[in-house]
């Protein structure tokens, strides 16, 4: 089973390509689609249009120099252990059917496996960021995890405004 927590099993080489069309050559790019249940890349694709600004998201994208140099802006968003564990338990609990795990197996995982590869791999990337946005808190009044504010993200989209309208 492949372990997407570790950074040397991003296919970094394909997303830099895909970063490349799409902001140096203006063109689409075909990004691959993941299974995140059965861990691997499907055989499916999702077209990818070129656009002023392109958005990054991903806890590994900070661990690849090369990558990292593409980016006009590196934002991390920090977050203390104990919101990162609720929304992951929030997440599953949305979940439907055979995707949704048991509890006791949602936290040992997190435990043995997603946190230390945290401390391992992520957490000493946060240095190569230009722009830390602090996530501490954590509402239990909107539950819904795709929705949650973060303040401090509206200081980053006015320097996305102003860096595409100076081009």
């Amino acid at each position: 089973m492949t372990d997407f927590d570790d950074p040397k099993q991003i296919d970094y080489e394909l997303l830099i390509k895909g970063l490349k069309l799409l902001k140096e050559e203006r063109v689409p790019f075909n990004k691959p689609i993941y299974d995140k249940f059965l861990k691997i890349r499907t055989e499916k694709t999702v077209n990818i249009m070129p656009h002023p600004v392109i958005i990054v998201v991903g806890a590994l994208i900070f661990c690849d120099p090369q990558l990292l140099s593409i980016f006009d802006l590196s934002v991390w968003i920090d977050t203390d252990d104990d919101v990162r564990l609720s929304r992951r338990v929030l997440k599953n609990e949305q979940e439907q059917g055979t995707h949704k795990r048991p509890l006791e197996e949602l936290l040992k995982t997190y435990e043995e496996k997603t946190k230390p590869a945290f401390e391992k791999f992520i957490e000493p990337t946060k240095k190569f960021a230009e722009t830390i946005i602090p996530n501490y808190g954590f509402s239990t009044e909107k539950l819904n995890v795709e929705q949650m504010a973060i303040m401090g993200v509206d200081l980053v989209v006015t320097h996305v405004i102003n860096h595409v309208n100076s081009r």
